[in-house]
């Protein structure tokens, strides 16, 4: 990235247990090319697993060339050692000094309890109150009351069971055992499913992928509505480049016109995308509303054939 930035971070929780997830929010301030801008990263990751960050970017200016970018990350601690969470570096070109800068955030501290001592507290906890329950109990060693007499006889037969016949052989009971067991087997296999497809680093690019082509989606349409031609082409651009990244394994960001035309057949309209927006950055070129519409619509159907 080429700019000035400044570069911050929170974390939430800070206390928590082994295995359970920690959210790293980052921002990155200042001017430049924002496209560029990738998220800081950990200056070390020992003891901690991580995942692909989350990016969004709000623009103080119509170019995009002002503003800020965040990053939600998120990371689960591995130890209950841990004390803080390490610093976070962050590298860009200065324009005003003409210097590589490297920024770095100030390690956060945690809280990171293991799992079994979360156990033990809380079965201290349910056991003292067990022992109040019992100990504001009557005694049940107390006198018997007496009641005074034999019991009347019973002149009524009372209900007559009509067969011996066990309970567990009756169709309907074997029927219903069958169903519950078929639930319980469908269950496992769905949750075991689950899990795999949750821990599936291929489902969570493509759901990242989704949500970010989302993001961009949902610019182009605020851009329509404010006529915004720069950002419009940007959000398209940016669209395209995840979209391609996921599926040809790029980084988004590396991808450009000349790699469109070399990977793509000469009908493909995404192509036609990224001339437009080279256009639009270079001459400024103005366009309707209908025209960002038509492109907008274009963009959209390109987006979710390439996803076929």
């Amino acid at each position: 990235a080429v700019g000035r930035f400044r570069l911050s971070s929170t974390a939430s929780p800070k206390s928590s247990m082994v295995g359970d997830p920690i959210t790293i929010k980052i921002t990155v301030k200042g001017t430049g090319n924002f496209d560029r801008v990738s998220s800081p990263v950990l200056s070390s990751i020992e003891g901690w697993k991580t995942y692909a960050p989350v990016a969004s970017f709000e623009p103080a200016d119509s170019a995009g060339y002002k503003g800020e970018k965040q990053f939600e990350q998120a990371i689960i601690p591995l130890d209950a050692s841990i004390k803080r969470i390490p610093a976070l570096t962050f590298s860009y070109f200065d324009i005003g000094t003409e210097k590589y800068v490297t920024l770095r955030t100030s390690p956060i501290s945690v809280n990171i309890t293991s799992a079994s001592y979360q156990a033990k507290a809380s079965s201290l906890s349910n056991h003292s109150a067990q022992s109040e329950s019992l100990s504001g109990s009557p005694d049940s060693s107390g006198p018997i009351k007496k009641t005074g007499g034999l019991a009347p006889i019973h002149v009524d037969m009372g209900p007559v069971m009509t067969s011996l016949r066990p309970i567990l052989n009756k169709p309907w009971f074997i029927g219903a055992q069958g169903i519950s067991m078929g639930v319980l087997f469908v269950g496992l296999f769905l949750g075991r499913r689950n899990r795999r497809l949750s821990n599936d680093p291929t489902v969570l690019k493509k759901k990242e992928v989704k949500q970010k082509v989302s993001r961009w989606v949902k610019e182009m349409n605020r851009a329509v509505a404010g006529h915004d031609v720069p950002v419009f082409f940007n959000a398209c651009r940016s669209a395209a480049q995840e979209r391609l990244g996921e599926i040809w394994s790029l980084p988004p960001e590396t991808i450009t016109l000349a790699d469109v035309k070399e990977r793509l057949p000469q009908s493909a309209g995404i192509k036609h995308v990224f001339e437009t927006a080279d256009a639009v950055a270079y001459s400024g070129r103005s366009f309707s509303q209908d025209e960002l519409r038509q492109c907008r619509d274009l963009v959209i159907k390109e987006l979710k054939n390439l996803e076929k």
